[in-house]
C-alpha cells in the first residue's frame, strides 16, 4: 500500500516536471536575470550621482571663491557647467549648479544670459521645490531688466515655503511701478507670511516697510539692482 503510494507520488511528480519544468526554469531564470539587471541599474545610478557631485564640487569651489574668476576659471566653469547640464540636466546638482551660474552673470552684469540660466532650470527640474526657487530668482532679474509684466506672471505660481520672498519681490515690481500703497500692502504681507525669523532680508523688509508708512509716503526707493537679483 506505502510502496504503491510512493510510486504515485513519484509519478506525479515526474508528469509535473515534465509538463512544468521548462515553464519554472524561465521563470527563474527570468527572475535572476532581473536580480542582476536591477543591482546593475542600482549601479548606474549610483556611478551617475557620484559623477555629477564631482562636477558639482569643482562648479561650487569655483564660484564661492571671493575673487572674481579669471577667464581662464570662467572657461573651465562653463566647460563643467555644459557637460553636467548635458549629461544630467534634470538632476538637483544641475539645477544648484545653474544657480550658481547665474549668479556669476548676475555679478557680471548679464542679466539676459541668466534669465536664460534660469529659464533653463524650469524647463529641466520636475521638482517643485527647485521650480518655485528658480522663479523667484528669475523674478528678481526680471525686475532688474525692468520686464515687469514678466516678473509678476512668474510670481502668480505655487510659492510653496517661498511665499514670504514671493511677495517681498511683488512688492519690489508695485514700487518699481510708482505703486507705493500696493507695495506696501505686499511688504506687510510678506512680513505676516514670514513670522519673526531674524533674517537679512527681514531687516530689509522692516526697513523698507517703515520708509513707506510715513505719512505722504515721499521717500522713494532705488531702481531695482542687478547685484538684489540673487
Amino acid at each position: 500500500m506505502n510502496a504503491r503510494t510512493d510510486e504515485e507520488q513519484i509519478e506525479t511528480l515526474k508528469r509535473f516536471v515534465q509538463e512544468y519544468g521548462s515553464k519554472l526554469l524561465l521563470a527563474l531564470l527570468a527572475a535572476i536575470a532581473s536580480l542582476f539587471g536591477y543591482q546593475s541599474w542600482q549601479s548606474s545610478q549610483q556611478a551617475a550621482q557620484e559623477t555629477a557631485s564631482i562636477y558639482y564640487s569643482e562648479l561650487s569651489m569655483l564660484a564661492s571663491s571671493e575673487t572674481a574668476l579669471d577667464e581662464q576659471q570662467r572657461n573651465r566653469f562653463d566647460e563643467v557647467f555644459a557637460r553636467l547640464a548635458k549629461e544630467y540636466p534634470g538632476s538637483t546638482y544641475a539645477s544648484y549648479a545653474a544657480f550658481y551660474k547665474a549668479s556669476l552673470e548676475v555679478k557680471g552684469n548679464a542679466l539676459d544670459e541668466a534669465a536664460k540660466t534660469l529659464r533653463w532650470v524650469l524647463d529641466n527640474n520636475p521638482d517643485k521645490n527647485m521650480v518655485a526657487l528658480a522663479r523667484l530668482r528669475l523674478a528678481r532679474v526680471e525686475l532688474a531688466r525692468d520686464n515687469l509684466a514678466e516678473a509678476q506672471a512668474l510670481l502668480e505660481n505655487d510659492a510653496g515655503a517661498l511665499a514670504p520672498l514671493y511677495e517681498h519681490v511683488r512688492g519690489d515690481i508695485y514700487l518699481q511701478q510708482g505703486e507705493q500703497q500696493k507695495a506696501l500692502l505686499a511688504y506687510k504681507k510678506a512680513q505676516s507670511l514670514a513670522g519673526d525669523t531674524p533674517t537679512m532680508s527681514a531687516s530689509l523688509l522692516e526697513m523698507k516697510i517703515g520708509t513707506l508708512d510715513t505719512a505722504g509716503n515721499d521717500k522713494v526707493f532705488r531702481k531695482a539692482d542687478p547685484a538684489d537679483a540673487q
